[in-house]
């Protein structure tokens, strides 16, 4: 058993002290700092913003005039994120910004406002209006309290549930799906067939594949009831795209629209055209791989170019960065 598992062994939660120096706040608590001192369970540098846990797995995190001297400040909070429980709790303290020992400290790299943390809060994020996000993770800033040396506060890690539809064999929707989990989100795939990679079965057996396509909203109602998911993004327009009508209004809906192959298809069958029109007309946001593509689907289906995402496909899911303000 190494040092790390040793310290999990036997925890109901995982609380971390970040930067907790010679004192931690609580001997139930996992002390976490760069020095060798009393109270430090585990040294890391959180400079290198990676830390040894797993996706979804730690409760609470307290981290107290230790995020003042992080220059890669960022990086570390959206690391603190990824491995916080869904509504898990982070409570910060840092020095207030009007105080001078705020800058009387040489080793402190930035300062702290009562909208610091509003970067991360999606419903406080300055500049909203225009989709500019700073970052993939997001905490709700759930109290804010100044006092006069400092400022503390007090969030919870916010966590997405997204149903992807699409191919269950594509690659496409392998790199989606590896994309959005890596976020540490919650994905699921469902299919017209339930092979490769899928989770969810759309089709029914016995029914050829156009009848299976026209009863899939049917069974989709039924996952989105029993799955509540927050977004849903549907893939492959042609075939799945009439699937967004069923969605309610209140959940974030994705179409993506591949290629010149499912617009070529739209032109030759009337019933892929009307799915990809319903899924067109019932979208929040559409993705679509080229300026080209863009320009079709604005002028010939009076796609509000707004609303349309351009992402080159390839096999570096860095690709999809642009979509962190309209998926999450």
């Amino acid at each position: 058993m190494n040092q790390l598992e040793s310290l999990l062994f036997g925890r109901e939660k995982i609380k971390l002290d970040l930067g907790c120096g010679p004192r931690k706040i609580s001997p139930d608590f996992i002390g976490i700092d760069n020095s060798k001192m009393p109270g430090v369970d585990l040294r890391l540098n959180l400079e290198n913003a990676i830390l040894p846990f797993e996706n979804n797995s730690v409760d609470y995190i307290f981290a107290s005039h230790v995020l003042e001297h992080i220059q890669n400040y960022v990086p570390l909070v959206e690391e603190l994120w990824r491995i916080m429980k869904p509504g898990g709790k982070l409570e910060v303290v840092v020095p207030h910004y009007k105080h001078e020992c705020a800058f009387t400290d040489p080793t402190h790299v930035r300062f702290f406002t009562r909208k610091s943390f509003h970067l991360f809060d999606s419903r406080k994020v300055p500049f909203r209006e225009t989709g500019w996000y700073m970052s993939h993770a997001r905490f709700l800033v759930n109290e804010v309290v100044e006092k006069e040396r400092e400022i503390c506060y007090s969030l919870s890690a916010q966590k997405k549930q997204v149903l992807l539809v699409g191919p269950s064999t594509s690659i496409h929707m392998r790199r989606w799906i590896d994309y959005i989990s890596g976020k540490s989100h919650f994905v699921t795939l469902a299919s017209r067939l339930k092979k490769g990679i899928a989770e969810i079965q759309l089709g029914e057996g016995g029914l050829n594949r156009q009848e299976q396509i026209e009863n899939m909203p049917r069974l989709l109602e039924r996952v989105l009831a029993s799955r509540n998911p927050d977004v849903v993004h549907v893939n492959f327009a042609t075939r799945y795209g009439h699937l967004l009508s069923v969605v309610p209004k209140s959940t974030r809906r994705i179409l993506s629209v591949w290629g010149e192959d499912v617009l070529q298809e739209a032109v030759s069958d009337k019933n892929s055209k009307d799915r990809l029109i319903s899924g067109l007309n019932n979208s929040d946001f559409v993705t679509t791989t080229s300026d080209h593509m863009a320009e079709v689907l604005e002028k010939q289906y009076g796609v509000d170019r707004r609303r349309i995402w351009t992402i080159p496909w390839g096999y570096n899911s860095d690709i999809f960065t642009e979509l962190n303000m309209c998926l999450l």
